[in-house]
């Protein structure tokens, strides 16, 4: 669907210019967006003037922050079994009965993996582990991943919620991002508390590891309401890398029949979030790749290997066979630099 043009709407556009002006004076001194202005940008038609104008906007802001690069994420997952958290939107929920036994990759193959990861330009590289995944295991994995990467990759734990000790020890083991997050649905779809969720983020920006936030795990099923206010703990959260991530429906899990997010949607809130985003947030991630929401201002794409709690089958390589390359071809097509040039 081709976005209608301001020439449609004049009125509607001045108003939303005159916003945008606003919010993006606001981001760029470093001050969170209000949340009536986030809510207001939120229920714009994702095929409307305004929208496009959105989307002018915030890749305008990707040049400029972001240094117009564009970056890869680049997930291993390590291990997966029948999970008792059992939350809604996962292929691991014991409930489900789709991982019927544990599996966990094997050390050598992570190392391989991560190094040809840092080899293809992967940006950061990250470890993503279950709830039984123990801590002293993942800080030993960590340390020897760490120690084969180059400086310039950055070494990421996606993994249980900590308390202070234990992301002491992963950054002392050599992790320099935690991602971790306010789930859309938090103590509905999860059995974790909110409130919590949301010490744990505090507690990680306090030991300097972050987070990563995204806004996710997105469906059509969530509020604008619910949207802004996942989108306002990752910055309140300090967020060092942020974007949207698609609810992918997975079979037979709670969440199976209600629609999913988008793509036109999903552009529209990946530029949401980075006109919202400033200079302590350079990078805006989409997930899966959607190429509208680069040509709307995200930067980052995500490449996945392993254990992924979107499927019940493990990846023996690219996730739906999208690998780095896949990723700065389609960062490329929309004027990004990459490690590719």
């Amino acid at each position: 669907m081709t976005p209608k043009r301001c020439g449609d709407d004049p009125a509607g556009c001045r108003e939303a210019a005159l916003l945008l002006e606003k919010i993006r004076c606001r981001t760029l001194e470093g001050k969170t967006a209000d949340r009536d202005d986030i809510l207001t940008m939120l229920a714009w038609a994702a095929d409307s003037p305004q929208t496009a104008l959105l989307g002018r906007t915030a890749r305008q802001m990707a040049r400029t922050l972001a240094r117009d690069r564009g970056r890869v994420w680049a997930a291993i997952g390590v291990d997966c079994a029948p999970c008792p958290m059992d939350c809604a939107f996962c292929a691991f929920g014991q409930s489900r009965g789709i991982v019927r036994r544990a599996r966990q990759r094997d050390a050598a193959d992570v190392l391989r993996t991560a190094v040809a990861f840092a080899a293809a330009g992967a940006s950061w590289v990250v470890l993503r582990t279950t709830e039984r995944f123990g801590q002293e295991a993942l800080c030993r994995l960590a340390a020897r991943v760490r120690a084969v990467l180059p400086p310039s990759c950055c070494l990421v734990a996606n993994t249980r919620q900590l308390d202070g000790a234990g992301t002491a020890a992963l950054r002392r083991a050599g992790v320099g991002l935690l991602y971790h997050a306010l789930r859309l649905g938090e103590g509905r779809d999860t059995p974790f508390d909110p409130g919590e969720r949301r010490r744990s983020l505090r507690r990680i920006h306090a030991a300097g590891l972050g987070p990563a936030h995204l806004v996710e795990p997105l469906g059509g099923e969530h509020t604008d309401a619910e949207i802004a206010d996942v989108l306002l703990a990752a910055l309140e959260a300090g967020a060092r890398v942020c974007g949207v991530m698609a609810r992918v429906p997975v079979s037979g899990s709670p969440l199976w029949a209600l629609p999913p997010v988008g793509e036109a949607r999903l552009a529209q809130l990946a530029a949401v979030t980075r006109v919202c985003c400033g200079p302590q947030t350079p990078d805006i991630c989409v997930h899966p790749p959607v190429p509208q929401a680069l040509a709307w201002g995200a930067n980052v794409l995500v490449v996945e290997t392993g254990a992924i709690p979107r499927d019940g089958r493990e990846a023996r390589g690219p996730w739906q066979g999208f690998s780095v390359a896949d990723a700065f071809r389609l960062l490329a097509a929309q004027g990004y630099a990459t490690a590719a040039d």
